[in-house]
């Protein structure tokens, strides 16, 4: 039966709770000083912790503590027995089984491990077994005994020998009252969660401060955030469908209604006025315009596709090097598998293909065929899911690697397109529905929940997308239908002096402020609350696709039907010139 000792009379825990609903009480003092002396003791100036602890009369931690700790990680085992007992309280019965399963667990492979069979037989049966509430895992221990080599003792128990000592310091932690005995680098865990809190309320890197300190608190700037178009691209003679950057930010891809596709060099944008200098390819051949393009994992290579073919590109050499034909109607969307020889393809012929590449050919491995025409599709990073929107207005949910069908989520109203995050859990779903305004939907797949709605922008005839953008993927962006519409400036209380000339042509733009103004194309939302951050304006037309650098939290691009792509960054990194933005706080 477990020993239900009260504390040490040396230790003075646990301490009345401070008030954590009034910011003015003070901080429990005995939990500060403790906090500090293990963290001096965890910088190596032990004299410095001990001089704390003398001169304020409190213990980091109690005599018993310290023993319990130096009897495991010197592997003191025949001591353990009295030290388990004078601790004190445990958190529960079973929190005692368990400490003492994971000590004595380490003290039987240590004396297997130095050939001491019998004496690890005595242990597991009158240690292990009367704490081990699995037959099943004790059997396995049991087996143990006849490996022949420490070797295979470690590989078979999945052990480290000595090393593991520490592993099992931390694990019985758990189980021990933190009044009674801290937890490791406890001070250095609760600066760290402060300086996360900074980072998620300040929106880092968006702040005035460059570099985290826990010397200052982080302050949101609304010039870090990129919403100055840097760059209007205009080499593309008709509508912009879409616009991607790879993987590794090095290159953007623009995709035309004039069927041609254009590689650039992101860093020759940045330090280049010559655009047909950033231009490293210009790929045709499609017989129809472009609504879509997918980066292989490595970016070694492009896909795209529009009428039955896909063709994929590549980037070494600019060149058409495969032509996949096996849809009998338009595809609308591919999407990489986790490596470059995998690849998934949709279509209004209602097909998803699962492709796969065999000594230098590709060919079909799988096929789903779906009751609607597919819209668009996405492959989380990881290849363990596949996500599709079909006209029936259903999101479907696949197994990537088996081809099976997960689970099926129904919208309402009409859906447009997709996005799926990084670590493939959220959805944003661009709907346009009949009723009421415009809407993204944000979807946590893993609960198939409905978690966020952003609005504000115009969508209804055309396909508008949008992505989870900026720093850890902290907001929403997308572009909207706009741009065509105009409002009368004063009902929306803007200053007209401050909106954009982008659009207008030669008309007079001050004639024009005094009576219309034209609204904004590129929506920015935070994800945390769904709020409104800024709303872009720029394109004359409407824009069709947003993409935001992974690897440059400061730069995104838009493509319109305008025939440009812009590059936008923040104030703070362009010339003060450059046309002046709506910034919601």
């Amino acid at each position: 039966m477990m020993v239900m000792n009260p504390i040490e009379k040396e230790s003075q825990w646990p301490a009345k709770p401070a008030d954590i609903n009034n910011e003015e009480a003070e901080l429990d003092r005995v939990e500060v000083v403790r906090l500090i002396a293990q963290c001096l003791e965890d910088f190596g100036l032990p004299q410095s912790a001990e001089s704390l602890e003398n001169e304020s009369g409190i213990s980091a931690l109690s005599t018993s503590v310290k023993v319990f700790r130096q009897c495991i990680l010197a592997g003191n085992w025949d001591e353990l027995e009295n030290v388990l007992e004078s601790l004190g309280k445990f958190r529960s019965e079973e929190d005692y089984r368990n400490a003492r399963f994971v000590l004595y667990r380490q003290y039987y492979l240590e004396l297997l491990e130095s050939g001491q069979k019998i004496e690890a037989l005595s242990s597991l049966r009158k240690k292990l077994e009367p704490c081990c509430g699995q037959r099943e895992q004790l059997k396995e221990l049991s087996l143990l005994v006849i490996c022949k080599t420490p070797e295979e003792l470690r590989r078979r128990a999945k052990w480290n020998g000595v090393e593991s000592r520490a592993e099992v310091l931390r694990a019985v932690q758990s189980y021990i009252p933190s009044s009674v005995m801290l937890p490791e680098k406890r001070l250095q865990a609760l600066l760290r969660q402060a300086m996360m809190y900074q980072k998620d309320s300040a929106q880092y890197p968006y702040t005035k401060q460059s570099h985290l300190s826990l010397l200052e608190d982080l302050e949101y700037s609304n010039d870090r955030i990129p919403t100055v178009a840097s760059r209007v691209l205009t080499k593309h003679k008709d509508e912009v469908w879409f616009v991607q950057f790879s993987h590794n930010g090095k290159w953007l891809v623009s995709a035309s209604k004039d069927r041609t596709i254009i590689v650039w060099d992101v860093e020759k944008l940045r330090k280049s006025d010559d655009q047909s200098e950033a231009m490293l390819y210009t790929l045709e051949g499609q017989e129809d315009p472009l609504s879509f393009l997918s980066w292989s994992p490595d970016d070694s290579l492009l896909c795209c596709g529009n009428d039955k073919v896909i063709r994929m590109w590549s980037m070494e050499t600019g060149t058409n090097v495969h032509s996949l034909e096996k849809h009998t109607d338009r595809v609308t969307a591919c999407a990489w598998l986790n490596e470059s020889s995998g690849l998934v393809s949709a279509g209004s012929d209602r097909k998803i293909l699962f492709w796969v590449e065999v000594r230098g050919q590709w060919q079909t491995k799988d096929m789903i065929l779906v009751s609607a025409q597919i819209l668009d599709m996405a492959v989380a990073r990881d290849a363990s899911k596949l996500v599709t929107i079909c006209s029936d207005n259903v999101i479907h949910i696949y197994d990537a690697t088996t081809a099976t069908e997960i689970s099926t989520i129904k919208e309402e109203d009409s859906v447009m397109s997709l996005c799926l995050s990084v670590d493939g859990v959220s959805l944003l779903v661009n709907m346009s529905p009949v009723k009421i305004a415009p809407v993204i939907h944000e979807w946590d797949l893993t609960e198939e929940k409905l978690v966020q709605k952003y609005s504000g922008q115009r969508q209804s005839r055309f396909v508008i997308r949008s992505c989870f953008s900026g720093y850890n993927q902290m907001f929403v962006l997308s572009g909207s239908e706009d741009s065509n519409v105009r409002t009368p400036s004063h009902s929306l209380g803007l200053d007209c002096n401050r909106s954009s000339a982008h659009g207008v042509g030669a008309r007079n733009r001050s004639d024009l402020s005094r009576k219309y103004l034209l609204r904004k194309q590129v929506y920015l939302w935070r994800r945390k609350n769904g709020s409104l951050i800024a709303s872009l304006s720029g394109h004359s037309r409407t824009v069709n696709a947003v993409s935001w650098n992974p690897v440059d939290p400061f730069m995104f691009a838009s493509a319109s039907d305008d025939g440009t792509v812009r590059i936008w960054g923040s104030s703070s990194a362009v010339d003060s010139s450059a046309e002046p933005m709506n910034i919601t706080d």
